[in-house]
C-alpha cells in the first residue's frame, strides 16, 4: 500500500468526517437546547460521545500500531479533534493544524466519552428498532469492555463485560447462529447490542452494501479462505455456523468457492452491520477471566466459550490448562466473530503474526506494514502530522 491509496484516504476521511458531525452537532444543539428541552439534549450529547468514541476505536487501530505496542502506549495514534470548526476559515486556520496524540491519549479520550455517555443513556428506548441501532448503556459498556480488553486491563474488560451480561439489559444469545442473521430478526434479536442499520436506500447499488461484497449472488469480491474452513475446534460439516451460514458455487472444473451468509439480509443490499453483539461481550470475559487466573483453566471462562459452543453444536471443549484455555477462545473468536471487523485488531493485540493470506506473507504484529498509512494528501498539508514509518 501506498500513501496515496484511495482506501486509506476514503477511511480517514469518513472517519474525520463523522467526528466532524459528532462535533458539529454537540456545539449547536448547546446553542438551541430550548428546543428540546436539557434532558432530551443529555441523551444527544451521550449518543454523540458514543458515535465519536466508537470512530476513533477504528481510526486509531487501523493507523496506529496496537495499544500495547509500547508498554506506554506512548507511540504515535491519531490526532484528537473534540471541536468543529465553524466555518471554512477556521478549518483551514494554521492552529487547527494539529499533531497525532498518542495511542493512549486516544484510548483515555475514548474512555472518557463512553463512560460519560453510559450514565445518561437508555438501558432501552421502548423501541425495538432504536434499542439495536442507536447508542444505549449495553452499548457504552459493551464497547467499554472491548478497549479495556485491548489495554490488556483484563480487570475492567470483565467489569464491564459483566455489567452486560449480569444486569437488567436484557440480551440474550439467539437460538441459533442463524437467527442473529436473519432478516426478520434484525430489529427483535436479543444478542445484537449495536448494528448499522441498512436498508436497500442506503446501499442502492453494489458497490455500497457489505452483502454484496460478502454474498456470492452480488460481486462475490471476498471469499472464505481455507486456512478458515481447517481451524481448529471447527467442523464445518456439522457445526451450525458453517453450512447454514455458508454458501457456495462451483467454477473451473471441481473449484468450490465459499462464501458467506451473515450479510445477506432480505437481499444483499440492506443487511445491518453488527458493530457489537452479545457473544463478543461473553469471549471478551471469558478471555479477561483466563488471563487472570494464572497457571489454571479457569472454569467460568471454560463455561461461557462452550455456551457459545453448544448454541453452535459444537463439540464441548475441557482445556487444561491457561495457555490452552486462552488459545481456544482466540480460536472461537475466530470462528464466531468471522467476518465481523475483528479479526486482524485480534492478531495484533495479542502479538501474534498475521498469518499469510493469498499473495500476502506472514506479516509480524509489529511490523510497519499492519497499519495503513497516513493519507499523503493530509502530511503534505499538515507540517504537524507525521507519517508511519515505512511510507
Amino acid at each position: 500500500m501506498l500513501s496515496n491509496n484511495v482506501y486509506a484516504f476514503n477511511c480517514w476521511s469518513g472517519g474525520y468526517r463523522t467526528i466532524f458531525e459528532s462535533n458539529y452537532f454537540s456545539q449547536n444543539l448547546k446553542d438551541h437546547e430550548s428546543v428540546v428541552g436539557a434532558e432530551v439534549a443529555a441523551g444527544y450529547y451521550a449518543e454523540a460521545k458514543f458515535i465519536r468514541a466508537l470512530t476513533y476505536f477504528f481510526l486509531v487501530n487501523t493507523y496506529a500500531q496496537t495499544y500495547t505496542y509500547q508498554a506506554d502506549a506512548g507511540h504515535m495514534g491519531v490526532p484528537l479533534i473534540l471541536t468543529a470548526a465553524k466555518d471554512g476559515g477556521e478549518a483551514i486556520d494554521p492552529k487547527n493544524k494539529v499533531p497525532r496524540n498518542t495511542v493512549k491519549e486516544v484510548y483515555d479520550q475514548m474512555i472518557k466519552d463512553l463512560t460519560e455517555a453510559a450514565a445518561v443513556l437508555p438501558v432501552t428506548t421502548g423501541d425495538d428498532y432504536n434499542d439495536r441501532s442507536r447508542a444505549t448503556k449495553g452499548a457504552a459498556h459493551a464497547l467499554l469492555s472491548r478497549i479495556y480488553l485491548y489495554e490488556g486491563n483484563w480487570a475492567k474488560a470483565r467489569d464491564y463485560a459483566d455489567s452486560v451480561l449480569l444486569s437488567s439489559f436484557g440480551y440474550d444469545l439467539d437460538a441459533t447462529p442463524a437467527d442473529v442473521w436473519s432478516s426478520t430478526n434484525y430489529q427483535t434479536s436479543l444478542e445484537r447490542i449495536f448494528s448499522v442499520a441498512m436498508s436497500s436506500g442506503d446501499n442502492p447499488n453494489t458497490n455500497n452494501a457489505i452483502g454484496q461484497h460478502y454474498g456470492s449472488s452480488g460481486r462475490g469480491d471476498i471469499t472464505i479462505s481455507q486456512t478458515y474452513l481447517t481451524l481448529p475446534n471447527f467442523d464445518r460439516f456439522t457445526d451450525l455456523r458453517a453450512k447454514p451460514l455458508f454458501t457456495y458455487t462451483i467454477s473451473g472444473g471441481d473449484t468450490t468457492a465459499f462464501y458467506t451468509k451473515k450479510f445477506f439480509g432480505a437481499s444483499t443490499v440492506d443487511a445491518w452491520v453488527p458493530v457489537v453483539r452479545l457473544a463478543e461481550v461473553m469471549l471478551t470475559k471469558a478471555e479477561a477471566l483466563a488471563r487472570l487466573t494464572p497457571g489454571v483453566a479457569n472454569p467460568e471462562a471454560i463455561t461461557l466459550l462452550n455456551a457459545i459452543r453448544t448454541r453452535a453444536k459444537a463439540k464441548v471443549l475441557a482445556p487444561l490448562t491457561q495457555a490452552a484455555l486462552i488459545n481456544d477462545i482466540l480460536t472461537e473468536r475466530r470462528i464466531e466473530l468471522a467476518f465481523e471487523g475483528h479479526g486482524e485488531f485480534d492478531f495484533l493485540r495479542t502479538h501474534r503474526a498475521i498469518p499469510a493470506h493469498g499473495g500476502v506473507d506472514a506479516q509480524e504484529w509489529n511490523d510497519d506494514a499492519v497499519v495503513f498509512p497516513l493519507p499523503n494528501a493530509e502530511v503534505e498539508r499538515n507540517p504537524n502530522m507525521k507519517q508511519n514509518p515505512g511510507y
